[in-house]
């Protein structure tokens, strides 16, 4: 008792003496600042350490803003009061702080004294407030991955201003960017740093597998598989694809809650559980779904219709049960059911989803405003949110966000701000973004690193993000390249939205055919790349210019050739040998690039769909 008196009475003085400073300006010495860190999770170790090395960057220092941790700080409070502070997660100098949101991934910075505090509910919610706090105070960004692309102040100090008390917690709960991979230095912890991996709960997608294993659920429930040609199919592995329960089996509802409530008692620390069909078009036709089938039309709308009702039944029969019996199994806390708006029960329901259920629709935000869709594509067009705000509580996206398998920049910005926005208007939660990245950097620049700033706050200003980003990355050629970045949005546009072509990925040659303003849009960007380069006399922003000018130059040979009333085979080598000696050897350039002969394939399938190309000589 007495030793806990002591320091009761050492951490008030401490405390004290810190903050006992009228609010006022705060000027960092790397050598009076320490960065006081505990926890050695993933999260917080990388966090730190960006932190740590980031501030050494803008005083051009490879010392200082030494690491501390609480042991440390009891041992040698005399010295340590008199430094600067800044607090990463949990610390001794949070003690007594407290959080006013229950956001998962939400972050508060604040600011006492000498002492700047950085915290959250969870280690990646110290991460987003580290990303905040070199944004806002240090002027550090993370455009894109490496060093190149990272925003460094021209003045090598930082001065806080007198008040800092922020929180603030993202518009999208969860979010995840897929196809990132080591090939590019810092890929991952980029994505981190800029909101486009924050997620604790598993996949979305196809895991009717893993929900009814047969080695658990074979004996007990074997009515749940479906019948195939009156023998019942009992999926080879939790990976077999092919197939899909049968929904309308009262037992797969007494399958689905004891399946849930072992998952979550297994896994307490999660919120989801995903029941999302197969990846297949194999679909139950037998059992107790033929009787439901014959009572529909026998067209293949009337197969759809019968499949999505009867679904979603079964699914809002389990949020019905869960929640009353996860509670009684001494599982706590709200959990919600995902599943994903795709293959044959990718249409709107009938029936009003339960609040607990999270439907993730498959879609690409990049075609939001495509006049001329099918019908079925609009019944899974994300632009219908007004359909979904009557059926659903919440609301998740699947996007198709790529990069690879893409030959052409995807910028669709304002697309996506038009989305979150209309998400926000109708009152619907955006629980989760999953967006395929598998990035081509050197077409779509700063594309992702906006999309993590708009899944953050869909207010946020994109046209003062991007000349922010413009302005720090290439000085004085700042205006053309937001001209030549603004210039391939319209083209992106344009192709996506303005035309009858289905532009998918590896589909040549579809996916290049221009139209003549399409074509002169090219001419405009090359245009203003021109320009940009010689605007500047700096080394990093001249590397950054001929990065982009180089990555689009293969795109522009592609659209040349594809769109000419005449090719000649000199051209077609021209491209190849381009390829393969300015484009492969960065990997940073196109995804393809990444792995040998994928971006070969892409290219030689493009060129030889080419609608004018020579004929071979016989």
């Amino acid at each position: 008792m007495q030793t806990t008196r002591i320091f009761l009475f050492i951490y008030i003085f401490l405390f004290t003496v810190f903050t006992n400073i009228h609010a006022q300006k705060l000027t960092l010495d790397p050598q009076q600042t320490l960065i006081a860190v505990n926890a050695k999770d993933a999260f917080t170790k990388v966090g730190s350490t960006e932190l740590q090395k980031q501030l050494r960057r803008i005083y051009r220092t490879d010392k200082g803003f030494e690491f501390v941790n609480d042991d440390q700080v009891k041992k040698n409070m005399a010295d340590i009061s008199k430094k600067s502070i800044i607090s990463f997660g949990p610390t001794y100098f949070t003690n007594e702080e407290k959080l006013t949101t229950a956001s998962i991934y939400a972050f508060t910075i604040r600011k006492k004294g000498n002492i700047v505090m950085i915290m959250g509910l969870h280690p990646m919610g110290y991460v987003n407030g580290m990303a905040y706090f070199l944004d806002n105070y240090c002027g550090v960004r993370f455009y894109l991955p490496t060093e190149l692309y990272t925003s460094l102040p021209k003045l090598n100090k930082i001065t806080l201003p007198e008040k800092i008390d922020i929180t603030q917690e993202p518009f999208v709960a969860y979010t995840l960017g897929t196809g990132l991979t080591s090939a590019v230095e810092n890929e991952g912890n980029w994505a981190w740093y800029n909101g486009l991996t924050r997620k604790n709960w598993e996949s979305h997608q196809h895991s009717m597998g893993q929900r009814f294993p047969t080695v658990e659920f074979k004996d007990k429930y074997p009515e749940i598989y479906p019948l195939m040609n009156g023998k019942r199919y009992f999926p080879a592995n939790q990976g077999d694809q092919n197939w899909q329960p049968d929904f309308a089996e009262p037992k797969l509802v007494d399958a689905a809650v004891e399946s849930a409530i072992n998952y979550f008692k297994q896994k307490p620390g999660l919120r989801h559980i995903s029941f999302s069909v197969q990846d297949s078009k194999v679909y139950p036709v037998e059992g107790k779904m033929a009787e439901v089938l014959s009572k529909y039309p026998k067209s293949y709308e009337g197969r759809l219709k019968a499949y999505i009702d009867t679904y979603i039944h079964f699914l809002n029969q389990v949020a019905e049960r869960l929640e009353k019996e996860l509670p009684e199994q001494g599982v706590s806390g709200q959990k919600k059911i995902v599943y994903i708006v795709y293959g044959q029960v990718a249409q709107m329901p009938k029936e009003k989803l339960h609040p607990s259920i999270v439907p993730v629709v498959v879609s690409q935000i990049s075609e939001l405003d495509k006049d001329g869709v099918t019908q079925r594509a609009t019944w899974n067009n994300p632009f219908r949110l007004s359909d979904w705000a009557k059926k659903a509580t919440y609301i998740g996206h699947h996007d198709w966000a790529q990069g690879n398998g893409y030959l052409y920049p995807r910028i669709y910005t304002g697309l996506l701000a038009k989305y979150l926005k209309e998400v926000k208007v109708l009152g619907l939660k955006q629980e989760y973004y999953h967006a395929e990245l598998y990035p081509n950097w050197g077409l779509d620049g700063p594309k992702y690193y906006l999309m993590g700033k708009l899944l953050w706050s869909p207010e946020a200003d994109v046209e003062a993000l991007m000349t922010q980003f413009c302005t720090d990355m290439f000085g004085k050629a700042a205006k053309p390249m937001k001209e030549y970045f603004d210039t391939l949005e319209k083209l992106t546009y344009s192709m996506d939205n303005t035309r009858d072509i289905y532009r998918k990925m590896h589909s040549f040659p579809k996916q290049l055919l221009l139209s003549p303003q399409e074509l002169e849009l090219v001419k405009q960007a090359r245009t203003w790349l021109n320009q940009a380069s010689r605007r500047t006399k700096n080394e990093s922003e001249k590397k950054r210019i001929e990065f982009f000018s180089k990555s689009f130059r293969l795109t522009e040979y592609l659209f040349e050739l594809t769109n000419a009333k005449e090719v000649k085979q000199e051209q077609i080598d021209e491209v190849k040998k381009y390829m393969e000696t300015v484009i492969l050897p960065d990997k940073m350039t196109f995804f393809g690039a990444r792995t040998k002969g994928e971006l070969e394939r892409r290219v030689t399938s493009a060129l030889q769909s080419i609608p004018n190309k020579p004929k071979p000589k016989k």
